[in-house]
């Protein structure tokens, strides 16, 4: 799981400045260019949130000792890149770009992307509530210090994942400029 979502973070960073770069090789009107690093970024952020969500079941399933379901994400994590690939497209065919030719090209494309809002919202909600079953479940087996201290640890993933990706929900469904900044600095740097 951590391989995948280190490979989903290094997509995040190489994939929509290749298309960048790829759109000015191949000499792409604006829009185009924009509507291709948007649609980029947007997978790499379905991506990543949907292998949080993943890494958030593994606790939940470990915890509970359920092995039917450990198995099932075991064989379902390479699943994550498809479903992410076919919300990609929906994103692709709903997302509005604007073009600013004004600012710097990495500032040029604004977006508004209600699949990008409501899919990022469903999996900091869904990631939330299994890592909150998960803790609360593992709390009442707690019993030495190091297993606490582990227990505090994974109660802290749900505060990392509504860092990485609560104002990237929040920006692209309603477009606050405010908050642009600081939504992709923390989802590049994965919450903190």
């Amino acid at each position: 799981q951590m391989v995948h979502l280190g490979a989903a973070d290094l997509l995040y960073v190489l994939l929509p400045n290749a298309m960048l770069l790829g759109s000015s090789m191949c000499r792409l009107d604006e829009w185009s260019s924009c509507k291709a690093f948007v649609c980029s970024l947007h997978f790499c952020q379905f991506s990543s949130a949907m292998v949080e969500v993943h890494i958030a079941a593994g606790l939940t399933a470990a915890v509970f000792h359920h092995a039917g379901s450990i198995a099932v994400l075991e064989r379902s994590l390479c699943g994550v890149w498809a479903v992410s690939m076919a919300v990609a497209a929906l994103d692709f065919a709903t997302t509005s770009v604007y073009v600013d030719s004004a600012v710097p090209v990495m500032l040029m494309c604004t977006n508004m992307s209600p699949v990008c809002a409501i899919w990022l919202a469903v999996c900091l909600a869904s990631g939330f509530i299994l890592y909150c079953i998960g803790v609360f479940q593992s709390r009442r087996w707690v019993g030495d210090a190091a297993m606490r201290r582990t227990v505090m640890r994974a109660a802290l993933f749900p505060v990392n994942y509504f860092l990485t990706f609560g104002l990237l929900a929040v920006y692209n469904l309603w477009e606050v400029s405010q908050i642009a900044l600081p939504a992709f600095l923390l989802a590049s740097i994965n919450g903190a």
